[in-house]
């Protein structure tokens, strides 16, 4: 069953996609304090995501990123979340590359999940993001006095691709992130992904 999405709205309505009722039932319990959250069954996410300010997403299949592929295609500003069980560094890549904005791995930590929907609508609202100070650590044993906190960084100074790559790696640094996915979204290889976030980070 699909809800309205013309009842009575919050500031920004969430519609959210997984087969999972218990999954679903504990998202739409925990986000509907601060959002209009509206579930939605498939074959009817393509048409009830354009009434939507953003979609969590169960994505488990290649037919599931197909749909994400479509969605961007319908509503390309439109951000989704995929929430899946498959956190395989070639999915993830996959999935990031079907348009979705962030990828949490179940089970959810519905804390963390909110903080960065938060931090989708600000930046789409012009303002910023608040960003965690994500330490890199360098040395053997990770010596934290060694660090280099991103946050810091004077990041007007990087390339574009290795800005994007910082400003993920700060949203995601909870997620598992491998630096396949992150060459991928520098559009690069391994090799010269890896030597170019060396040259202008320092750090590897």
């Amino acid at each position: 069953m699909l809800f309205s999405m013309n009842r009575v709205r919050k500031e920004k309505t969430i519609l959210v996609a997984d087969k999972d009722s218990d999954v679903r039932n504990d998202l739409l319990l925990s986000l509907s304090d601060d959002f209009n959250v509206v579930p939605a069954v498939s074959g009817q996410i393509l048409r009830a995501a354009e009434g939507a300010d953003l979609l969590i997403m169960d994505v488990a299949r290649e037919e599931d990123l197909s749909v994400v592929r479509n969605i961007k295609v319908s509503t390309p500003s439109l951000p989704i979340i995929c929430i899946s069980r498959k956190n395989t560094g070639n999915f993830v890549v996959r999935a990031f590359r079907a348009g979705v904005r962030d990828f949490f791995r179940k089970p959810i930590d519905v804390d963390t999940l909110r903080g960065t929907i938060k931090n989708i609508f600000a930046a789409k609202n012009g303002t910023r993001e608040c960003r965690n100070n994500v330490m890199i650590t360098t040395g053997k044993f990770g010596d934290v006095s060694r660090g280099l906190t991103l946050r810091r960084l004077p990041k007007k100074e990087f390339p574009v691709s290795i800005r994007e790559v910082l400003e993920f790696i700060e949203d995601n640094y909870n997620q598992p992130i491998s630096l396949e996915l992150l060459a991928d979204k520098a559009s690069l290889s391994l090799y010269h992904f890896s030597r170019k976030f060396k040259k202008h980070v320092g750090v590897s």
